[in-house]
């Protein structure tokens, strides 16, 4: 089961224009899913929630959490999947403020850790080869 902080993210992404222009709908967790005839699997996005840090202080928890986040911007050319990557990135770069509507979650700091674009072989029966860039972000947040 997905975590709020999780679900905060993806409702991030899906409220901001200029990426669901691109997408549409289309956010998965952990993997891009199987193709089926008739269905459009990108442009998409892909996340994985990577490790949670909470702050402590002697009398316990500070209400503070760094997490690491990865997104795998998909496309069937590289250029889409550059795009993605530049809206997705103009979104949490450098993002502050509220991830969710109930203002769960307050981002004080994201930054871009790390940044990779590969070819990935078509899926068994297909001859679509895929472009994946991915970005790594460190998000610092108060919950």
């Amino acid at each position: 089961m997905a975590s709020s902080f999780e679900n905060a993210i993806v409702e991030t992404i899906l409220d901001d224009e200029p990426i669901t222009a691109i997408i549409g709908t289309r956010v998965f967790p952990l993997v891009l899913p199987e193709v089926r005839q008739g269905v459009q699997r990108v442009p998409a996005v892909v996340y994985e929630l990577g490790d949670i840090e909470h702050e402590y202080c002697l009398n316990g928890p500070l209400g503070l959490a760094t997490a690491t986040i990865s997104f795998g911007c998909f496309s069937v050319i590289e250029q889409g999947a550059s795009e993605l990557a530049k809206v997705l990135k103009d979104l949490f770069s450098g993002y502050r403020g509220h991830l969710d509507v109930d203002q769960n979650y307050v981002v004080s700091n994201s930054t871009i850790q790390g940044e990779t674009i590969y070819q990935r072989d078509p899926d068994e029966g297909s001859d679509d080869w895929q472009y994946v860039y991915e970005v790594q972000f460190q998000i610092l947040y108060k919950y």
